[in-house]
Order: C-alpha cells, then sequence, then structure tokens
C-alpha cells in the first residue's frame, strides 16, 4: 500500500518545494497536494504562490524567499 519511506531535511523539501511543480513532488512521493501543504507548514517551509504551483517547473521562474534555517522543535521528534 505504501512506497518506501522516504527521508528529507527541513532544506531538502524546501529545495524541492521551489525547484518542481506540486504535482511532479506529489507523484514522486506518493501523497496529496494536502498532504504537501500540511508538512509544509509543520515544518515551516515557504511554499511558491498556488498559481505558481505546478505552473512553472524551473527555480528561474519565481524568486524563492531565502531558506531559514531553525532550532528543532520538539514536534520534529514526534
Amino acid at each position: 500500500m505504501f512506497g518506501p519511506k522516504v527521508t528529507l531535511t527541513r532544506e531538502e523539501l524546501y529545495e524541492k518545494v521551489w525547484s518542481i511543480p506540486m504535482q511532479k513532488f506529489t507523484a514522486e512521493f506518493g501523497f496529496s497536494d494536502r498532504g504537501l501543504a500540511k508538512l509544509c507548514r509543520r515544518y515551516e517551509v515557504a511554499v511558491p504562490p498556488s498559481w505558481l504551483l505546478g505552473t512553472y517547473s524551473g527555480r528561474a521562474e519565481r524568486q524563492a524567499p531565502p531558506f531559514t534555517p531553525r532550532e528543532p522543535s520538539q514536534s520534529e521528534h514526534n
């Protein structure tokens, strides 16, 4: 039912979100666009405006905000 477990750092998640369309990302990792939105919100990863998601395929087409590291929270360990 479920595919192999994939582990990404917060920075890797950020890079993926800003470099490939949402549809490609969700297909690659096997979850819904809503699941991706929840994951990004939980780990405080900025996402492109919804009208850009899936429209453009490369970083050159969108202006990503700088990645900001943060201290691990308790929720990341649960």
